[in-house]
């Protein structure tokens, strides 16, 4: 398996890397549905990683889906963060926080990725890890055919999600949903609830997202609303196929995936890798826009007189890092989750103060032309 997984993996994401950089590149293209998705991938992780850390179950996948759908909901009405007349150290600062949080959700993306690649295969989750980044900033940094990309990786990640219930529905029962052949060590209702509502905040105030929202509410619903529906197809169908619980590692899950076909194996890491290497592109994309615009706003230098490469580097290489730490989702999601809310609470804050400044402002000028 291991020749196969190994081919499969270097051809797709070299694949995505040479499109990236060589593909035509559309400029200022609008949002999408898929776009979206691609957006809402590291909420779809981060959703799940905690779950199946402890022992995924129907509850979690509901509140996880209703996490992921509100969170995208409430990001549309919140508005894009750039629109505050914050001075240049607060909109920094904002700028650094967000820049962060992209990072460690991102983080946990390509964790999942990578681990559920060398879980089909006997790769190095390092090495799987660095080449999905890599792939990752040559999609970014070249920009080349990236609203195509992010159909395909949204058509792939649907298709996964539907041939994951197909699967579980011939393979399973639905007996076992609520009543899971095997407990693992579960956690009580009220700490899946504040996973998910961790879940909920990163997603509500994901910079990426905010900034489609602000361009079109309508299509994030879409998108949000296909992701959700799709996401939890795919849940479903694991939760059948294991008896109405999951956890990684486990036993259960090492033997379905030792009963794998080797073909079969290669082309889906060959689908998870395009889409692992289009959502690292998303993260790396909107992490740069964040560093670049504090440089901008610091010292007034255009965005084509930037040194556009040392910002893909750099970020790409903590993305690495952090990815290949493999830290615990108990830690990475609250870090999310209170780096989300210091950043909005720094911005709302700076809007509310510089909107009243520019209101007292504005009063003399008034009155001169009564």
């Amino acid at each position: 398996m291991s020749l196969y997984a190994i081919a499969a993996a270097a051809i797709a994401l070299t694949v995505v890397a040479q499109i990236g950089l060589l593909g035509k590149i559309a400029g200022q293209s609008s949002v999408t549905p898929s776009k979206v998705l691609v957006a809402l991938l590291p909420s779809v992780a981060i959703a799940g990683a905690a779950g199946f850390h402890h022992g995924f179950t129907l509850t979690w996948a509901v509140v996880a889906i209703l996490a992921i759908l509100i969170g995208a909901v409430v990001s549309v009405y919140l508005g894009p963060p750039s629109e505050s007349k914050a001075g240049v150290a607060t909109r920094g600062l904002e700028s650094a926080i967000a820049y962060a949080i992209l990072l460690v959700i991102g983080a946990l993306f390509v964790s999942w990725i990578a681990s559920t690649i060398a879980a089909f295969s006997t790769l190095n989750y390092w090495v799987v890890v660095v080449f999905i980044v890599v792939a990752g900033a040559a999609v970014a940094f070249g920009r080349g055919s990236s609203r195509g990309l992010a159909k395909t990786a949204a058509i792939i990640f649907c298709v996964v999600a539907v041939l994951m219930l197909v699967v579980g529905v011939v393979g399973g029962s639905f007996q076992f949903l609520g009543d899971p052949v095997i407990f693992y060590n579960q956690v009580g209702f009220g700490q899946i609830l504040i996973y998910g509502l961790a879940v909920l905040v990163v997603t509500a105030l994901n910079p990426g997202l905010r900034e489609m929202g602000g361009t079109s509410r309508p299509a994030v619903i879409r998108g949000a609303i296909i992701t959700a529906v799709f996401t939890f197809l795919g849940y479903l169908g694991l939760l059948l196929l294991f008896g109405g619980a999951i956890q990684l590692p486990s036993v259960p899950m090492h033997t379905v995936v030792a009963y794998v076909p080797p073909v079969l194996a290669a082309i889906f890491i060959a689908l998870l890798s395009i889409v692992g290497a289009v959502g690292a592109a998303a993260v790396l994309g909107n992490a740069v826009s964040q560093s670049r615009s504090v440089t901008e706003s610091a010292y007034h230098i255009k965005r084509r007189d930037l040194a556009v490469g040392g910002h893909f580097i750099f970020a790409a290489i903590v993305l690495a890092l952090l990815a290949s730490a493999a830290l615990r989702p108990e830690i990475l999601i609250p870090l999310g989750a209170l780096l989300a809310i210091a950043g909005f609470i720094i911005g709302m804050v700076s809007r509310r103060r510089h909107g009243i400044a520019d209101a007292t402002a504005e009063t003399p000028t008034q009155e001169v032309a009564a």
